[in-house]
């Protein structure tokens, strides 16, 4: 385990020092320890350092504070810096605070999203800083996938999302959208300006939502509501609306 702080050394550098001390009077001799200096490290052993080691490269990564939990750990933002061999997390990783891994990462679960293999969130150290499980945080989020068909350029669509209309459009088009727990989805169609021998105005939604509104001329369908569940975090919901003039109701 590494020794941090400020320490003075009774020559120009550690690579050429004999020890290292906690004054500048060079009086009192650290406590036994590894100390780092660039890329040499040196163990400090009965008050005399012993001969230099080249520490390895070890590769910056960005993660959370240690967590008792996966679950706490996914919680948190990824504010600090550890470092592993290849700056990709494996299981049987050792994990250190320092790029000359001296110091071994406290024994807890980390966040470390778009840096663990396999593209998972979170990493396990046990007490000798070696990553022994690796997984992924529950998903937050689904993705709400919309398509707008206005077959005969007669048509309107708004989507809205918790009573806010987050997409209008006035011909065919599609998108995304990204939705949460308990959001509700609703939809407001309009066909107009039908006439024979195709004067039927129909307005149409399928998939999460399956409405329907059809009239002589024109007609507006303002949909069931659709709220996003638990189940259906970390997936896509489809919603295809289509306006036309047809010769009857479809």
């Amino acid at each position: 385990m590494a020794t941090s702080g400020i320490y003075y050394l009774n020559a120009p550098s550690l690579a050429s020092a004999t020890s290292v001390f906690d004054d500048a009077s060079l009086t009192t001799i650290s406590a036994d320890g590894y100390y780092a200096e660039g890329v040499i490290v040196r163990q400090q052993l009965d008050g005399v350092l012993l001969p230099q080691q080249i520490c390895p490269s070890y590769i910056p990564f960005d993660a959370s504070v240690s967590a008792v939990s996966s679950a706490t750990c996914c919680l948190l933002g990824e504010t600090e810096t550890y470092y592993s061999p290849s700056g990709i997390i494996n299981l049987g990783d050792t994990i250190t605070t320092d790029s000359c891994a001296t110091t071994t990462l406290e024994e807890g679960f980390y966040r470390a999203s778009g840096s663990i293999s396999g593209g998972n969130d979170w990493f396990e150290v046990n007490s000798f800083g070696v990553v022994i499980a690796i997984g992924n945080c529950p998903a937050t989020s689904a993705t709400l996938s919309w398509t707008f068909t206005d077959t005969d350029l007669v048509g309107t669509m708004d989507l809205y999302v918790n009573g806010i209309i987050v997409e209008s459009r006035s011909a065919s088009s599609s998108g995304t959208y990204t939705v949460y727990e308990d959001d509700v989805i609703g939809v407001v169609a309009t066909a107009t300006g039908c006439t024979s021998p195709s004067d039927t105005a129909n307005a149409i939604c399928l998939g999460i939502i399956n409405d329907s509104s059809c009239l002589v001329s024109s007609t507006t369908l303002t949909s069931t509501l659709y709220t996003v569940l638990n189940t259906d975090l970390g997936t896509t919901l489809n919603l295809d609306i289509f306006t036309s003039c047809d010769a009857g109701c479809l």
